[in-house]
């Protein structure tokens, strides 16, 4: 028996981006199930407190760590922290990320390496960091957020350096599992399709949606809650699509 399955023991889970929004929710829930959670946040100080705060109060168990994971030696620290704090760490989310909604001749070349930097780059920067400290322990789970779109390798005039790096994270999610499956630990992909907050929401009518309806938290929850359970291990470099049937 692995150090990490040792009845009793807490999981530690790291869910970058956090402090708002789908990765707000993503920590409640693992802090529901009895995870210790570490709530990452770049600038939204008072929202992560806040998260803390609440997690704590529901009886959780969770801290904040500030990080800008758009440079690798931040990165680096962050894990570093959460493991002097913590003592290891089980799961990682890689949730944070950035959206660009705009022309492929109207981009920046600002705005084209914020795209690159804010997906494929920072999800490496994390998995490189925290793998190994998985691999030592025997066990972990990673779980990299993706979009629906990354494996339909087709132009997208309105969102190329996004969908660039999202198909980016699919690649390295998928070389990845390959390299550290023997060693207890999964790394798989969950691909949101159309949210019901999504930022670019009006320009995909619901008529778009086999399931006709948009996606909600509690769907990528669903698909979290599975990859992290002893039962998926045997589910590695997936890319599982929460999508209501939008790009199969």
């Amino acid at each position: 028996m692995t150090e990490a399955n040792q009845p009793g023991r807490e999981r530690v889970a790291l869910v970058t981006g956090s402090a708002k929004r789908m990765g707000k929710a993503i920590v409640e829930m693992l802090a529901a199930e009895g995870v210790q959670v570490i709530v990452h946040y770049r600038s939204s100080l008072e929202e992560a407190e806040a998260v803390v705060a609440r997690v704590i109060q529901n009886g959780g168990n969770a801290y904040a760590l500030q990080a800008d994971l758009t440079q690798a030696q931040q990165a680096e620290q962050l894990v570093g922290e959460v493991i002097r704090r913590s003592g290891r760490l089980d799961i990682l989310i890689n949730n944070v990320g950035n959206y660009l909604w705009k022309s492929i001749e109207s981009t920046t070349l600002e705005e084209w390496e914020s795209m690159l930097q804010g997906t494929v780059n920072l999800t490496y920067y994390m998995c490189r960091v925290a793998l190994p400290q998985m691999k030592k322990q025997g066990w972990g789970r990673v779980i990299n957020l993706g979009d629906a779109r990354a494996d339909h390798l087709q132009a997208w005039p309105e969102c190329t350096p996004y969908m660039i790096g999202k198909t980016g994270v699919l690649l390295l999610t998928k070389s990845l599992a390959a390299s550290y499956g023997a060693y207890g630990v999964t790394i798989n992909c969950i691909a949101p399709g159309v949210m019901n907050n999504s930022i670019d929401l009006s320009e995909h009518p619901l008529e778009e949606i086999p399931a006709g309806r948009y996606g909600k938290y509690a769907d990528i929850l669903h698909a979290i809650r599975f990859l992290i359970q002893e039962e998926a291990a045997y589910v590695n470099g997936a890319n599982l699509k929460v999508d209501g049937g939008w790009m199969p």
